[in-house]
């Protein structure tokens, strides 16, 4: 995910606001101390054009 948001030019803070959740929580996202909910990610799906299940390949890697 941090990808997409330096490719679209976006803080933390930027993108926080944007979807509605704190800078924090973004922090804690992408330093992969805390997973996104499903509405977070849904969020950043829509947000960025692109399938959660790439935004997030930790988490469904595991999903068979």
């Amino acid at each position: 995910m941090i990808n997409k948001r330096i490719e679209n030019k976006l803080t933390q803070k930027n993108l926080a606001e944007i979807i509605g959740i704190s800078q924090q929580m973004i922090s804690l996202i992408e330093t992969e101390k805390r997973k996104p909910t499903i509405e977070i990610a849904k969020r950043l799906e829509i947000l960025f054009k692109t399938p959660m299940e790439e935004l997030f390949p930790d988490i469904f890697s595991n999903i068979n």
